[in-house]
């Protein structure tokens, strides 16, 4: 194939960002892989691996409704930090797979 130098130069942003911004790949589901965010490990890359699976975009809005929402239900869900103008890219606190639970869930 033969690519034009601006989109030669586009491919190699693209890269060198996603390796300067995504480390360990640690978890892929069915629509987003989820990437050790290299820049701070505290935090994780989601990015969407699906057309029109809107994943990043509903768990962002999720986040922003539990700002309103009690503690109890807070303490559920895992801090967003950021994410891209299309949704494509969601920045989150990460956390450690749960050990135990409660013996109720809230709905």
């Amino acid at each position: 194939m033969d690519y034009t130098h601006d989109q030669y130069f586009q491919q190699t942003v693209e890269r060198d960002f996603f390796q300067f911004m995504c480390g360990e790949l640690i978890g892929s589901g069915q629509f987003r892989d989820v990437y050790v965010f290299e820049q701070d490990p505290r935090y994780v890359v989601k990015i969407e691996t699906g057309a029109q699976s809107f994943s990043n975009i509903r768990e962002w809005d999720l986040w922003n409704d539990a700002q309103f929402m009690s503690e109890e239900i807070r303490g559920w869900l895992a801090p967003c930090k950021s994410i891209s103008p299309s949704g494509t890219v969601l920045l989150q606190r990460r956390t450690t797979p749960a050990t135990k639970y409660p013996e109720k869930i809230p709905s």
